[in-house]
């Protein structure tokens, strides 16, 4: 699956605890799983009326679609709406909610209630009261909301109205979590402590809500008990109670050092209060390989905020070995330290934390026992057992399991592959991911694919009756594959399993397996035909990517007995074929020709592409100044490691040095086929992006290349350009098997392509309406979810 880890950008920018677990979860998912994670980030202005509000509104009206999972876990992120949207809770704004009759004076003032302000009374703020007055609001209610607010935004209004923090701007907050929380918008509700999970008005009522503590991405942490100072980290702010520590140590005897790293808006008072203590000394901030040499080598970390949702410090501190001693009110901390056990509890009262510190410090036999366990309280949480707990309930979306059980157990159909599918990168492994997905709506679907050498075998679950079984290829098949390349020049991992499929002993276990219940086998490509033979003898679909002959002749014609293994695979698949599928009506046609082959036995999917959501204009600016392009021209051309792919790339060359006031991005593995040769200054290769990031370049770029003069099938970078909304240049042949034309894209042989770009340049307008024709079409005609549906009617008169 494509999972989404959707937060804020907070403005101004602060590297804290909750930034830090977006970046290691991110990492930790495409690390330690078999999903692709993607972080996406929006600037919120947490400290002003309006900018709350507005960061509310960007959420919802954000659209995440072409992800299968988003994960939010923090405000205003869940405000998103998608359909397998699941809530991992940080905390919700503290001000407006457990810390909002909290009176800031002192630590002897926390627990007494501040008197709550009155609702500012003004007549333009009438219809808003009365929204925000609706019991159970929904979506609707929101819009209504957002529409009055802005309504209002240009009012010279009293202070008071829009005060923060303050009882409107509350109440808005409280609405719109109430909103984007609801149980019909979020499948799953977790929190990272059992602190957040039981505070009022956190979660809807009678939701089930599961505590996953999470670990740190800080690295280099390792069991070391005992040291010659006590340490803490920890922002410099009220609620962390620092000025408290530094009290209670005044009383606590001996010459240990208390090292304090961290910054904030208490600093100053902070040292001026330490000032008579040469003990005490602040670090400020301090790098993350210094921050784990200063937890090694610290015999002890105090740590005792007020009421703290998490507090990674103490995860850190144990994973060192190191006992923290915290408060019996610091909230989830306290979730972690054992009194006694692997830490110090304590009240929050200078005497006691005094007495705790001089334990741990007079005690030094006691605190290193202390340290051991520690470590081992922590020792199970780690990344990769985090990551499966949390996906435990994302994988498979709410509606899809509701729906399996209403139907039953499915029939099974088996995809082969010669290559991986997911993620789903080039262009087969797009379509065979896209297109087989929408059959798991009606079947099981069981791909069984060749990995790298050396790679792990895997059962990747792409959702509910969808699996990749991904099993390695043996070092025969690697080293046969070499051969092959090194003798034609090409990428021959397709033809190699022609012959060395009944070597991989475990593919064939794999497939056997899979073969138990099937109804039916797809061979995604041919050349894995002869693998069924013994095994299998029911319906056969053959999934012609493209007329194999014509794709490899050009390529292959001085090898001849290589170019035979192409053609014997390609007429083995479709004679075992009941239903052979084409990518376009042209390769239909010379299947038929090749192999006198029954057109009734015969059937057009074509390739299909993904909805993407438009860029405005001023985004769209914005973002070109962000990659330094200003009014200069962008060409884009994306491309696998393929023969014509290849060839395109050097037709592009000789564009880039014609027309040196463009620029040129080439994406996606054929940049392999040029690594040993010089390229023009004003073009670049570009590593296959995630689809976030490859929208980004697509929406960016003025031009989409096609110069695409061999091969078969449909070019499918071409339906990506035009549901992106980008304007596209091709060759006639690049268009071929496609319903695009001169009224959708420019149209010219290559000889031409250079006056054509000069020609878009000129015309913007004609250009973009060409686009935005293409675009109307593709969303039409060519999603996968249309194509799905005709595959799936077809596939019924098959079985």
């Amino acid at each position: 699956m494509n999972i989404c880890l959707l937060t804020p950008s907070p403005v101004p920018f602060v590297m804290g605890g909750a930034e830090k677990l977006f970046l290691g979860l991110v990492e930790a998912i495409n690390r330690h799983s078999s999903h692709v994670a993607d972080l996406i980030k929006i600037p919120v202005f947490e400290q002003g009326f309006w900018g709350i509000i507005d960061g509310y509104q960007r959420f919802a009206q954000l659209d995440l679609s072409h992800f299968d999972a988003v994960i939010s876990t923090k405000y205003p992120a869940w405000m998103i709406r998608h359909p397998n949207h699941h809530v991992y809770i940080q905390h919700k704004l503290r001000g407006f909610y457990d810390l909002y009759q909290v009176a800031p004076q002192g630590l002897e003032q926390r627990c007494r209630p501040a008197l709550p302000k009155p609702m500012p009374d003004h007549p333009a703020l009438d219809p808003i009261l009365a929204i925000l007055e609706r019991p159970q609001p929904d979506r609707a209610d929101m819009d209504e909301l957002f529409a009055e607010l802005e309504r209002i935004r240009p009012l010279r209004l009293p202070e008071q109205v829009c005060a923060f923090p303050g009882p409107l701007i509350r109440a808005i907050v409280h609405f719109l979590d109430s909103v984007g929380l609801a149980p019909a918008e979020v499948a799953s509700y977790a929190a990272i402590s059992r602190t957040v999970a039981t505070r009022d008005n956190y979660f809807p009522a009678n939701q089930p809500v599961r505590v996953l503590h999470h670990p740190t991405s800080l690295r280099g942490l390792t069991p070391c008990p005992g040291g010659d100072y006590l340490f803490t980290a920890s922002r410099l702010a009220e609620l962390k109670r620092v000025h408290l520590l530094i009290e209670a140590y005044a009383q606590v005897p001996g010459d240990t050092p208390f090292l304090i790293a961290g910054t904030g808006a208490e600093s100053f008072a902070l040292e001026r209060q330490a000032a008579q203590d040469p003990r005490v000394q602040f670090l400020g901030f301090v790098p993350d390989d210094h921050l784990v040499r200063l937890y090694q080598e610290a015999l002890a970390v105090p740590f005792i905020p007020y009421d703290e949702d998490y507090g990674l410090i103490t995860i850190e501190a144990m994973h060192a070995g190191k006992p923290v001693l915290t408060c019996t009110d610091s909230g989830g901390v306290t979730e972690m330290v054992r009194s006694g056990i692997n830490g110090e509890v304590v009240a929050p009262c200078v005497a006691d934390i005094a007495a705790g510190l001089t334990r741990l410090v007079t005690d030094r036999e006691r605190t290193i026992t202390l340290g051991h366990k520690a470590a081992e309280s922590v020792a199970t949480l780690t990344w990769p057992h985090f990551v499966r707990d949390l996906l435990e309930h994302v994988s498979i979306p709410r509606a899809a399991r509701s729906t399996a059980m209403s139907h039953g157990k499915k029939d099974r159909i088996v995809v082969l592959s010669t290559f991986r599918i997911h993620p789903p990168i080039q262009g087969g492994q797009q379509r065979i991911a896209h297109l087989y997905r929408q059959l798991a709506e009606h079947y099981q679907v069981t791909i069984v694919s060749l990995g790298a050498l050396n790679s792990a075998e895997e059962r990747r679950v792409e959702g509910l009756d969808y699996m990749e079984h991904r099993v390695p290829r043996t070092k025969a098949q690697s080293r046969e594959e070499l051969r092959l390349e090194d003798e034609t020049g090409i990428s021959c991992g397709d033809v190699m399993a022609t012959t060395l499929w009944a070597q991989n002993h475990r593919f064939m276990d794999a497939l056997s397996e899979h073969l138990q219940d099937a109804c039916c086998v797809v061979l995604s490509h041919p050349y894995l035909v002869h693998a069924l033979d013994g095994l299998w003898d029911g319906p056969v679909i053959y999934d012609a990517h493209n007329v194999e002959q014509d794709l490899k002749r050009p390529y292959l014609q001085d090898h001849a007995d290589i170019f035979a293994l192409v053609c014997q695979a390609e007429a083995a698949a479709v004679a075992r074929a009941s239903l052979v599928i084409a990518c376009s009506e042209q390769d239909r046609a010379r299947l038929c020709q090749l192999y006198d082959l029954d057109q009734s036995l015969t059937c057009v999917i074509e390739n299909g592409v993904c909805p993407v959501a438009p860029f405005d204009e001023r985004a769209l600016v914005r973002l070109r100044r962000r990659m330094g392009l200003g009014e200069r021209p962008l060409a884009v051309f994306m491309g696998s490691m393929h023969g014509p792919n290849v060839d395109a790339v050097r037709h592009i060359f000789a564009l880039a040095k014609a027309r040196p006031a463009w620029s040129f991005a080439i994406m996606g593995s054929v940049q392999a086929a040029f690594r040993e040769q010089a390229h023009p200054d004003n073009l670049v290769f570009v590593d296959q992006l995630p689809d976030t990031q490859k929208s980004l370049l697509l929406a960016a770029a003025t031009l989409g290349l096609n110069p695409i003069t061999t091969g078969s099938g449909t070019n499918m970078k071409v339906l990506d350009y035009a549901a992106h909304g980008l304007p596209i240049l091709s060759t006639p042949f690049g268009l071929r098997g496609l319903e695009l034309d001169e009224r959708h894209a420019l149209v010219h042989e290559l000889t031409n392509f250079g006056s054509a770009m000069d020609k878009a340049v000129r015309d913007p307008a004609q250009t973009k309406a060409l686009a935005l024709a293409a675009r109307n079409l593709v969303q039409r005609r060519y999603e996968w979810k249309v194509l799905g549906q005709e595959f799936g009617t077809r596939l019924e008169t098959v079985l």
